[in-house]
């Protein structure tokens, strides 16, 4: 009985917030390999390692805009910067 309430809990919560500032850190896994240029070698190479995300956005509604920077979190590189202008569309189905 105390989980169902909690959880309820957390739906309100989750659920309330429709505007605002938003920070967003991610790490992530490529399934293979990313093309990577080794300057030490002068050549292109692969590399699996992890990459590191990090956006800074905001979020009116259904609607955000957010810088975001993606690098390796294991080499040095200039990673990739780029400016997302999103829009999120949940489907709910019917209750009944």
């Amino acid at each position: 009985m105390t989980k169902r309430y909690i959880t309820y809990g957390l739906l309100v919560v989750l659920n309330t917030s429709s505007a605002g500032p938003y920070v967003d850190l991610g790490v992530s896994v490529a399934d293979g390999c990313i093309q990577d240029y080794d300057e030490s070698r002068r050549r292109m190479g692969c590399s699996d390692n992890p990459l590191g995300s990090v956006a800074v956005g905001y979020q009116y509604k259904p609607f955000s805009i957010e810088l975001e920077h993606r690098s390796s979190l294991m080499e040095k590189d200039k990673g990739v910067n780029s400016i997302n202008l999103k829009y999120r569309w949940e489907w709910k189905p019917d209750e009944k």
